[in-house]
C-alpha cells in the first residue's frame, strides 16, 4: 500500500509530509524508503519513553546548538521551549520552514548553522 501510495505526487505529500516539508522533491522510491524506514523504526517508543523521565543535568564541554524545525510533525517546534529551559547555556536556533529533516528541506541553513556552531 505504502509503495502505491507514493508512486503519486499526492501520496508522496502524504507519506513524506512527516519527515520534510517538501516531499514534492522526492522520487516515489526515496519517498517510500524513508516512510518505510520510520514505520520499522524500533527504537522510537523505547528513546519517547525514556526522553519522558531524562535530565540533562551536566556542563557540555563543547559549544553547542539545538537546532528545530518549525514545522516537524515528530517533534514539535513547540516543544524547543522545554529544550531551552533544560539546556539554557546552549544556542537555540529555530529553521523556519524546516521539518523533521531540515537538511533535507534546507541544505544551506543547516551547514550555516553547523559552521556557526563550529566556529
Amino acid at each position: 500500500m505504502l509503495r502505491a501510495v507514493s508512486r503519486s505526487a499526492f501520496g508522496r505529500k502524504l507519506a513524506g509530509s512527516t519527515l520534510y516539508v517538501h516531499p514534492e522533491r522526492f522520487t516515489a522510491a526515496e519517498v517510500y524508503g524513508d516512510a518505510l524506514a520510520l514505520k520499522r523504526c524500533t527504537g522510537f517508543e523505547k528513546t519517547l519513553k525514556s526522553g519522558l523521565t531524562y535530565k540533562f543535568d551536566s556542563p557540555l564541554p563543547v559549544p553547542t546548538t539545538i537546532a528545530w524545525g518549525t514545522r516537524d510533525l515528530i517533534l514539535p517546534y513547540v516543544q524547543s521551549a522545554l529544550a531551552q529551559e533544560r539546556l539554557p547555556d546552549v544556542r537555540h536556533v529555530a529553521l523556519p520552514r524546516c521539518g523533521h529533516v531540515p537538511m533535507v528541506d534546507n541544505p544551506e541553513l543547516v551547514t550555516q548553522v553547523i559552521k556557526e556552531t563550529a566556529a
